[in-house]
């Protein structure tokens, strides 16, 4: 497991793994989540999202699912959720 201070520092390193899955919160400083998964996916990084916000909307799950955000979890996460949406994508990414 890696942790990224932001993503800044996320887009910084230059040595991301080739398998697992990428969990990013919507609201960061500087760009949000969506902005993040953009600019991964121009770099050519295809590692699943799963995308944490506090608010669900139509609108944030159509923009997510054409960043190629595999799943939008909603916080409060309830127990097990975020484990069980990891194992989701990395099922169907095998």
């Amino acid at each position: 497991m890696r942790l990224y201070d932001g993503a800044p520092a996320l887009l910084a390193d230059a040595c991301l793994p080739v398998r697992g899955c990428l969990v990013i919160d919507y609201r960061m400083p500087i760009m949000d989540g969506l902005q993040l998964t953009d600019q991964l996916r121009a770099r050519k990084v295809s590692l699943p999202v799963i995308l944490i916000t506090g608010r669900v909307s139509d609108d944030l799950r159509r923009r997510a699912a054409r960043s190629g955000v595999r799943q939008v979890l909603e916080k409060p996460l309830s127990d097990g959720a975020l484990v069980e949406g990891i194992r989701s994508v990395l099922a169907t990414a095998a």
